[in-house]
């Protein structure tokens, strides 16, 4: 007896008769019946995530983080990670491995690693399709992708400059996002009080980069040209 599966997985209960007779069917020697149990199976594979908030991430900053493929069933399958609306300019995502074979009760690792192209909100679906199942896994990904986020404030007499935010090797800040300081207007670097001729004047400035993006500055002088006070006690 060959069985060959049907197309769904179900669970197959049925009976199976034999019937003996001889050639001219003359005479009947009865009916002898049999049992069949049968388990039709299809891959059916778990995904541990269904969304993947990525919190705040900066252009060019890749972060990495894990999902977890759980084949349940007895049956080797293939499976292939896609981005169903294709390819995007905002960002890159990319699975290792990205595609393979999931053998039975198997418990596959993937890393996978965002890398923002540009500023934005994204709030996008991929999926995963196993092959031998009718709808593939899928999760949410979500992040705020920002640029270089730079401030700078005055210094008081004798006041410290303020602690890192986190290490400055970290691609994402370390703690609740809510507590990274969002850079005011800088202040205008005015010093007050007149300074005689030949005499030094010190004012300190603090510069943090909030992001996880290196930036570069530079600091340097402009002239100005020189107030001149009218007869009628206006400046020019």
């Amino acid at each position: 007896i060959s069985c060959s599966a049907g197309k769904l997985p179900q669970r197959l209960r049925a009976t199976l008769g034999l019937l003996t007779a001889d050639e001219m069917r003359e005479h009947d020697y009865g009916t002898n019946y049999v049992g069949v149990r049968a388990e039709v199976q299809s891959p059916k594979v778990f995904l541990d995530k269904q969304e993947l908030s990525l919190g705040v991430t900066y252009v060019d900053v890749p972060v990495e983080r894990v999902l977890v493929l759980e084949n349940l069933s007895n049956l080797d399958t293939k499976f292939k990670w896609e981005r169903p609306a294709g390819a995007t300019p905002s960002f890159d995502v990319v699975f290792e491995p990205n595609e393979g074979t999931l053998g039975s009760k198997e418990v596959r690792e993937v890393k996978v690693t965002y890398k923002a192209k540009m500023p934005g909100l994204v709030d996008d679906v991929f999926a995963c399709k196993v092959y031998g199942m009718t709808m593939p896994l899928g999760f949410m990904l979500k992040t705020i992708s920002k640029g270089v986020v730079v401030g700078y404030e005055r210094l008081g007499v004798g006041e410290s400059a303020p602690l890192p935010l986190c290490d400055s090797e970290a691609v994402q800040f370390i703690g609740n996002v809510e507590d990274v300081p969002t850079p005011e207007a800088p202040p205008a670097m005015h010093i007050v009080g007149e300074t005689k001729l030949f005499e030094r004047r010190v004012e300190r400035f603090v510069l943090r980069n909030f992001s996880a993006v290196p930036a570069e500055f530079k600091i340097y002088p402009r002239m100005y040209a020189r107030a001149v006070e009218e007869e009628g006690g206006g400046v020019e």
